[in-house]
């Protein structure tokens, strides 16, 4: 019989958490990598505006392939969040898993809307740079739907995951939590008031703590796992 027929239900689920967060680590530290590396430079917290411009503008394989790294980033979460609600059916509160589902979906449509604007049309219509301010006016459309509406329920739904799991969190776990539930509110907040300094040093937090809370997750389901009962 193979290993997982003979897994009980509650072991099957926590390994499914474990590797669910594995991979969502993995895709955010991807993303994190392209943010930094490939799509900086043409984002809100670049001050310079012609520069941004100038940059979606010359670099756009760079900057379609960063926001595809975010779209995994983002599919990844919404996976991870699914996996966790049905884990919430063996133990620990379903209503809070329902609620986390219903945020993280409303927050991919959100997210993936904004992220479909930044690809499909700022880097075709950033190089007649003459029409700045419509483009601009594309780039916030996109940054509100994106950074203010879908962080905000990005953010929302791992809490109420953290929620479920906080009795058997550990410390760092629940550090983890709090910081993401500060720094991505006050993410949501600063693309809302298009403060550039705002955004930058929330993502500065925000995507650290992501990390480790997700590896505290794919920790804790780990051992959660083996001392399941057969």
């Amino acid at each position: 019989m193979r290993q997982a027929d003979r897994e009980s239900g509650p072991a099957v689920a926590w390994r499914r958490i474990s590797v669910a967060a594995w991979v969502a680590l993995a895709t955010h530290l991807l993303a994190g990598m392209a943010l930094v590396i490939l799509l900086r430079d043409g984002l809100d917290t670049n001050p310079d505006v012609a520069s941004r411009l100038a940059y979606i503008a010359g670099h756009r394989a760079a900057w379609i392939g960063g926001w595809l790294a975010w779209h995994a980033a983002s599919l990844s979460i919404v996976i991870f969040v699914v996996v966790a609600s049905f884990a919430a059916r063996s133990g620990v509160q379903p209503v809070l898993g329902r609620i986390a589902v219903a945020c993280v979906i409303c927050a991919f449509a959100m997210d993936l809307s904004g992220q479909t604007l930044f690809i499909g049309l700022l880097p075709s219509d950033a190089a007649p740079l003459a029409d700045a301010d419509s483009i601009l006016r594309i780039h916030r459309i996109a940054a509100l739907l994106s950074g203010y509406a879908g962080n905000g329920l990005y953010t929302l739904a791992p809490l109420l995951v953290a929620a479920m799991l906080w009795p058997a969190s550990g410390a760092i776990m629940r550090i983890a939590g709090a910081t993401i539930a500060v720094s991505g509110a006050s993410l949501s907040v600063a693309s809302l008031v298009r403060s550039a300094g705002g955004m930058y040093w929330s993502n500065a937090v925000l995507l650290p703590a992501i990390l480790v809370w997700l590896a505290c997750t794919a920790l804790l389901a780990r051992r959660s796992a083996e001392a399941a009962p057969s």
